[in-house]
């Protein structure tokens, strides 16, 4: 019987071979931790194909063959390739995710110290040559897959929500500025990092992230003055 893809691999296989930095979780719990020594050498075995062969030598023979797992392992743990391809989306975006997550959530809020890390993180993103190409390899196959877009699209939502909390200045009633703002620097990075991956310009790479930096950091204290100028009203004391 063919086993449904583990929602803890989808969630949480983020040991792929990858130069970004990893913390212990995004969470409490770390799920990852409780993948088997196979799902792990599938997962690395596939990531290693799509970035090094290309999505189209993906497949369950080129995995066992890389992997030293058999295909009836890839079937257990997975369920078919398009569960494991699913996996492969998440762990892409997951591990944007984790590094976002690492080099701000000890920081204090709002703080500069807290913005300079995630931009920082999302410069090492866009020079990623793993980053570009998994995204390149991917994301034709989750065009022609409406389960897969719509697993993306879930995970890049959680991407921005990340990036906005790092932002961390900002509360209601500008929380939208946040998600405006969280939109602008996934599409700076995704747009930057194809750039880099062409043209290898690191020092106009680097000039354009400072640029941004700067850019947010002016809007957030603007944003921060109108809110000091225009106080929430306090609530109203109930009996």
């Amino acid at each position: 019987m063919k086993h449904k893809v583990n929602d803890k691999v989808t969630a949480q296989a983020t040991s792929l071979k990858t130069d970004l930095a990893h913390p212990s979780g995004l969470s409490d719990d770390d799920y990852f931790e409780d993948l088997s020594g196979t799902a792990r050498n599938i997962l690395e075995a596939a990531w290693d194909i799509v970035i090094n062969e290309g999505f189209a030598a993906l497949s369950f023979a080129r995995i066992a063959e890389l992997s030293g797992e058999n295909r009836g392992s890839i079937t257990y743990h997975f369920g078919s390739k398009e569960g494991l391809i699913l996996a492969l989306i998440d762990a892409f975006v997951h591990n944007a995710n984790r590094a976002v997550v690492e080099r701000t959530v000890n920081l204090p809020p709002g703080s500069p110290e807290r913005q300079d890390a995630l931009f920082d993180t999302q410069q090492r993103i866009a020079i990623s040559r793993q980053y570009v190409v998994g995204f390149a390899e991917l994301f034709p196959a989750t065009l022609r897959n409406p389960d897969m877009l719509a697993s993306m699209a879930k995970l890049y939502e959680g991407y921005r929500e990340n990036v906005a909390q790092a932002l961390g200045a900002i509360v209601s009633p500008q929380e939208r500025e946040n998600n405006a703002l969280s939109h602008l620097i996934v599409a700076m990075v995704d747009g930057l990092s194809i750039q880099y991956t062409i043209d290898g310009d690191n020092a106009g790479l680097d000039e354009a992230i400072q640029l941004m930096n700067r850019l947010v950091q002016q809007h957030l204290e603007q944003l921060l003055e109108k809110q000091a100028e225009s106080p929430v009203p306090p609530e109203s004391l109930s009996d």
